[in-house]
């Protein structure tokens, strides 16, 4: 039993891949049963070989969906950091203003703390 990495070829599989995988041949045996008209709109002067398959391909754009998502985590945890840190950094102002006993109202403007959020500043640095 193989496992999930592997891929489960068959024979018709492998000698079509093998064919198939070299450009001329490939356009010569598409050429050779098609109708002039056909071949016109086909455009096979633009064949070119691309990733193996469609469930290559799949699993390309879901890891690129997986990594724009975990960027996007990353960015957001980095947002609430800041933010954390901002405030922490604002509450530490605020007990300084506290120990130099500089006025509420004055605090509150230079910060934007909330009166609650000074009356627990207060409180913490009277623990």
């Amino acid at each position: 039993m193989k496992n999930g990495s592997e891929k489960s070829i068959t024979p018709h599989d492998a000698l079509f891949k093998t064919f198939l995988a070299h450009t001329h041949m490939a356009r010569n045996f598409v050429e050779q049963p098609l109708p002039d008209g056909l071949l016109r709109i086909c455009g096979l002067a633009t064949l070119r070989l691309t990733s193996g398959s469609l469930k290559e391909e799949l699993m390309t754009i879901a890891e690129q969906l997986k990594q724009t998502g975990r960027e996007e985590d990353r960015q957001q945890r980095l947002a609430q950091g800041v933010k954390k840190g901002q405030r922490e950094a604002t509450l530490a102002i605020a007990r300084n203003m506290l120990a130099r006993s500089i006025d509420v109202s004055l605090m509150q403007g230079i910060t934007g703390l909330s009166a609650a959020d000074l009356q627990q500043v207060h409180h913490e640095s009277q623990c």
